[in-house]
């Protein structure tokens, strides 16, 4: 048997733990150093070096990151290698290249004008935030219960404080606390061990705790609020006590029939269970690096372009202000001819080069772009606008021709190769049609999965079967959402038909599970066998299907259909697209304004009969 020292490692960690957390981690920058010394000898676009660094080097310390909280000064000299690796040129005897965009503006998603590359220290917080996960929501394990002891022995993680001679392990952890503080909830099954006012067990995105102060709610507990043995909320107590805010975030809450208690769950995750991918989200939309109202419409446009990564990386060089022309170059006070090398008259500016330079203009009068009456000093608008509001094919082309420019102005620059406008132009549209070629070759895996994509049309089911189609709607103005279901037999024809609101703001996947339960609760009541049920929601019919327990409140109405379907006889649900659910959304719109109605074949409305009858012909 070895006898470790206090230097050794065990399982990839130190054993031990120092002052100097620099020089105990330090081995994370060692291997990261020698990990990119072995890519530089490889000639790397900025999108090959952009893969290497998400998929490999930003791994290099995850490892470490999900028990050590590292240094600012560990994650500032990894960030640098990176940074240093991802701007160095490729010319031979280059040691290091121009940072033209810092590090910190890299790690902004792509849709709010970064490359989405990581920052480790919030990453490693996210990681962080796991293990805090796993002590609040498995207390009965070995690690929660000597952490419990030893750090909040009356409490839980939420309210633990740092303690009298901690350790490095759990400084780290709780470093993560405010952040779970931020994104988790108390999931209300029987209410019974969630206070009203202490607890954060409000949907709200930005309010989770109860504003509303009353001297009745202190020590209570949301139990209170239900109504006398039902599972469900006392409306006119809510109204009584509470402020119209706190009213509409209460009974938008939809209470499941599980007998289960209380429990945790992560509110930026749909199933409820902590993800380090959400957390991280989370931290980024809190320092406003990831788009929270949605993303910016030019920078999302430039990553669905359906043109090579490279010229990708080329148009957001062109938008970032990180294209290496003479004048940038002389910007960073690196002196140089400023002279265009097309056209040796005008300053190489990037909306010289790629737009004002006569070779350029000449280019672009050969595409099929317009740019008439656009002059040089009105690129950005024009580009903006090219890539916004023209044709798919047009705004390709566009970020193709700026690549060949690009080459073209090197090859003249550098290997003294002159190039004319129209092989620029057909060089673009060849090398286009080249690679679109080649991504539609589909390579068939020797294991096919049971995935399946849909139908996209309405099929009528066996003659001794039915067809239930199910969908939700969401009528935010109104603080309301409604579904629709549609029954059909074996001859295509209208069974019955139900529709029915209900008042709460809610998730899209919320109001389409409510609107399965509602079917299925339909069905055993009916005392109704063999039928199908088809929504368009795919997460609402994985997760049915699926087995993996969720502790939202979705999951919570998941386990309820689950219930259901066990007790019905051969009933089961599949994923359709909403092409082959349009009677049932036809009825969800209408829940709107006709909230609780039922349909037949001879009171159904109009606009529905004429689908029906479609969706007959069709099937």
């Amino acid at each position: 048997m070895v006898v470790a020292n206090n230097n050794s490692f065990y399982l990839g960690l130190p054993c031990t733990m120092g002052r100097n957390k620099n020089a105990i981690l330090g081995f994370l920058k060692e291997k990261m150093i020698k990990r990119i010394q072995g890519w530089e000898s490889k000639f790397l676009s900025k999108a090959g070096k952009e893969v290497l660094l998400k998929s490999v080097a930003q791994s290099l310390p995850s490892y470490a990151m999900r028990v050590f909280l590292l240094t600012k000064e560990i994650c500032s000299s990894l960030e640098a290698l990176m940074a240093r690796f991802r701007w160095k040129s490729q010319s031979k005897g280059s040691t290091k290249g121009v940072p033209w965009v810092s590090w910190s503006k890299l790690c902004r998603h792509k849709d709010a004008g970064g490359l989405g590359f990581r920052s480790l220290r919030e990453y490693n917080l996210a990681y962080l935030g796991k293990q805090g996960w796993h002590l609040i929501t498995n207390e009965e394990s070995l690690v929660a219960k000597l952490y419990k002891a030893r750090y909040y022995p009356k409490g839980n993680f939420l309210n633990a404080e740092l303690g009298p001679n901690p350790s490095f392990i759990w400084r780290s952890i709780l470093e993560a606390k405010e952040l779970l503080q931020a994104g988790i909830r108390r999931s209300i099954c029987d209410g019974k061990t969630t206070s009203i006012l202490q607890d954060p067990w409000l949907p709200g995105i930005d309010n989770k705790f109860v504003t509303t102060y009353h001297p009745n709610l202190v020590d209570r507990s949301v139990d209170s609020l239900l109504q006398m043995g039902r599972r469900a909320w006392d409306v006119e107590l809510i109204k009584d006590m509470f402020v119209p805010h706190d009213q509409d975030l209460i009974l938008s809450i939809q209470l499941s029939d599980s007998s289960r208690g209380d429990c945790w769950y992560w509110s930026k995750e749909t199933s409820g269970v902590y993800s380090v991918r959400s957390a991280y989200k989370l931290l980024q939309q809190q320092n406003g690096d990831w788009p929270i109202d949605g993303a910016d419409a030019f920078w999302k446009r430039i990553w669905q372009l359906h043109v090579p990564p490279k010229v990708q990386h080329l148009v957001w060089r062109v938008t970032s202000g990180s294209l290496p022309t003479k004048v940038q170059l002389s910007n960073k006070h690196i002196h140089v001819d400023l002279t265009c090398p097309l056209c040796t008259k005008s300053p190489e500016s990037t909306s010289h080069v790629l737009f004002g330079c006569e070779f350029a203009r000449s280019c672009w009068n050969l595409s099929s772009v317009t740019v008439a009456g656009v002059e040089e000093h009105m690129f950005t608008s024009w580009f903006s606008d090219t890539l916004l509001n023209s044709s798919k094919q047009q705004a390709e082309e566009t970020a193709m021709i700026q690549w060949h420019l690009w080459l073209a102005r090197n090859d003249v620059l550098w290997s003294n190769k002159s190039t004319t406008a129209l092989e620029v132009v057909r060089s673009a549209r060849t090398n286009l049609d080249t690679w679109k070629n080649a991504q539609t070759k589909v390579f068939t895996p020797l294991l096919n999965g049971n995935f399946s994509n849909g139908r996209e049309h309405w099929v009528k089911p066996i003659e001794t079967k039915f067809k239930m189609n199910v969908d939700g709607a969401i009528f935010e103005p109104e603080n309301r959402f409604g579904f629709g279901c549609i029954l059909r037999n074996g001859e295509a024809k209208l069974v019955e038909a139900f529709s029915q609101t209900k008042v709460g703001r809610v998730s899209p996947e919320i109001a389409e599970v409510i609107g399965v339960k509602e079917a299925l609760s339909w069905i055993k009541a009916k005392n109704l066998s063999d039928v199908e049920i088809e929504t368009d929601s795919l997460v609402v019919v994985q997760a049915i299907n699926g087995s993996v327990q969720m502790p939202s409140q979705f999951g919570l109405l998941i386990q309820d259909c689950q219930r259901l379907l066990s007790d019905l006889n051969n009933v089961f649900i599949s994923f359709v697209k909403r092409s082959a659910n349009r009677a049932a959304h036809c009825i969800a719109r209408r829940s709107c304004f006709m909230s609780d109605c039922i349909y037949d074949e001879l009171s159904a409305p109009s606009d529905l009969l004429s689908i029906v009858r479609d969706d007959s012909f069709s099937s």
